[in-house]
């Protein structure tokens, strides 16, 4: 299954259980790939991105998460720190599963 396909499937299953919080982040991650479809759609491309592209907007949306955790906890705001780790957790659950020390040296 495509990663962008599994995303929408949880987005369906997030509506169902009213988990907002997952809901909220896996609405945004939809936007920013509707986003980029329509960026490529303007160059002249297909409108369907790749599991490539989609990881990459998913990094990029990791990140800023991370750094807004840190800006937040510098700033003494640990209740909206806690909350963009919260959402980095679940955008971080669409990775594919990094490979053991074990695993990288056979």
């Amino acid at each position: 299954m495509a990663l962008q396909e599994q995303i929408a499937n949880d987005l369906k299953q997030a509506m169902k259980d009213s988990d907002q919080g997952t809901l909220g982040v896996l609405r945004m991650m939809t936007a920013a790939f509707n986003n980029k479809g329509i960026e490529k759609r303007g160059q002249g491309q297909p409108e369907q991105l790749t599991d490539e592209e989609t990881l990459e907007i998913l990094n990029r949306e990791l990140k800023k998460r991370k750094e807004a955790v840190n800006l937040y906890v510098q700033g003494g705001r640990q209740e909206l720190a806690d909350r963009e780790g919260k959402e980095a957790v679940i955008i971080q659950k669409y990775f594919p599963a990094m490979l053991s020390e074990v695993e990288t040296k056979a």
